[in-house]
């Protein structure tokens, strides 16, 4: 095996690659960040009570499902899986709502 980290990442990125392509299903489409007022899951609405409104600031708060789809927020998104139906071999982002049904 190759033991330098730029080997390690070229490796797991190959890895990566041929489970996607072997995957048996594809990941859903993201619902639009536009469409999710409030978190799918707790429906919290996306909001910041601070000083400073900017929608650059208001998209940190909204996380998408790789499991569903759907927009969550962070406190409903902090599980993290491998999806391997949909060829994903690393841990990534899944809401409450998936987590406890994968």
């Amino acid at each position: 095996m190759i033991n330098d980290h730029r080997g390690r990442e070229y490796l797991a990125a190959l890895r990566g690659l041929r489970a996607g392509r072997s995957a048996p299903r594809t990941p859903p489409a993201w619902a639009p960040f536009r469409d999710g007022a409030a978190c799918a899951v707790c429906s919290a609405p996306f909001v910041w009570e601070s000083t400073c409104r900017s929608s650059a600031q208001e998209v940190c708060a909204r996380h998408h499902c790789r499991a569903c789809g759907r927009v969550v927020c962070g406190a409903c998104s902090a599980h993290e899986v491998c999806l391997p139906d949909f060829g994903i071999v690393e841990p990534v982002r899944v809401c409450d709502a998936c987590a406890w049904t994968l």
